[in-house]
């Protein structure tokens, strides 16, 4: 392993890091993704804090690099591990990937497990996983997560039908009690927003432009039957109805939206796939009464 190339996860590993952090693990090329190091040792040594964005990122990272025939080596000191180490461990990152910390790992009230994104599971997540969980962090009924569980799946069928990421998608949730927020982060590692716009729209030649046009009311980029393509927009009034917030990363294109206003930005580095957080405060969502069921005998 000398010839490993090491890379030291940052102290902090949150949305304002990741893509950092990714171009720090791997070359994304247009039209190709190529790697940089044949070996990685990923080392844990500086990890205090993970937020899900961090999580999810990290996850796809490693999916992305094993996926390419990349060795991937994990340094981490079992003895005296981070409060940080044990939340990955406790959320199911370390057992995707094979690995036994030997810590006693345990499923947190306050997160989901890590998520592979595949066709064969993501409606059986958002329907069996994720709304139930949103059900007891808020004590919300089924009704009030009705349309994110849609807007969810329409996300879903996007990746699965157009980002070619072969799978290398992942989904993760957690709640955060001190500040009443909960957040849902959806992301894959496939060939972005721009990539499936341009098959539309031959004159979009930025990600910011091809993130403007996705995130418009009445652009589809639907393909297939199931899938209608309207994954961003649906999203973003599900947002506004449970008064949270949206962010999106594609490439250097990022954009945020709340009470249906939509704030464009460049980034510093380039976002490989798409990156969806959904942010919501569990003190304003709008409890809906669930349907009474009429039985007859």
């Amino acid at each position: 392993m000398e010839t490993a190339e090491r890379i030291f996860i940052p102290k902090k590993l949150n949305s304002a890091t990741v893509s950092s952090f990714i171009n720090s693990a791997i070359e994304v090329l247009e039209g190709e993704k190529k790697m940089k190091y044949p070996e990685i040792i990923f080392d844990f040594s500086r990890l205090h804090f993970v937020e899900p964005a961090g999580f999810v990122t990290l996850y796809n990272t490693l999916q992305f690099l094993i996926s390419r025939g990349c060795k991937i080596y994990l340094s981490i000191n079992r003895d005296n591990c981070s409060p940080a180490v044990k939340y990955l461990d406790d959320s199911g990152f370390f057992k995707q990937f094979g690995i036994d910390l030997d810590l006693k790992p345990r499923l947190r009230p306050t997160t989901t497990e890590i998520q592979s994104i595949k066709a064969s599971n993501f409606r059986s997540w958002s329907s069996n996983t994720l709304v139930p969980w949103l059900q007891r962090q808020t004590g919300n009924t089924k009704s009030s997560f009705d349309d994110l569980e849609s807007a969810i799946s329409e996300i879903f069928n996007n990746i699965n039908d157009h980002a070619q990421c072969e799978g290398v998608a992942g989904g993760f949730a957690q709640y955060f009690p001190n500040d009443n927020k909960i957040r849902i982060v959806i992301a894959d590692f496939g060939v972005g927003i721009r990539h499936t716009v341009r098959r539309f729209q031959k004159d979009i030649f930025t990600h910011s432009q091809a993130l403007k046009w996705a995130s418009e009311k009445n652009n589809s980029s639907g393909s297939t039957p199931k899938n209608r393509g309207v994954g961003l927009t649906h999203i973003q009034q599900c947002t506004a109805n449970l008064n949270g917030v949206v962010a999106f990363k594609s490439g250097d294109a990022e954009m945020r939206t709340q009470n249906g206003e939509r704030k464009f930005s460049k980034a510093e580095y380039h976002y490989p796939g798409t990156y969806i957080e959904v942010i919501l405060d569990s003190r304003h969502i709008p409890n809906i009464p669930d349907e009474e069921e009429d039985f007859e005998w």
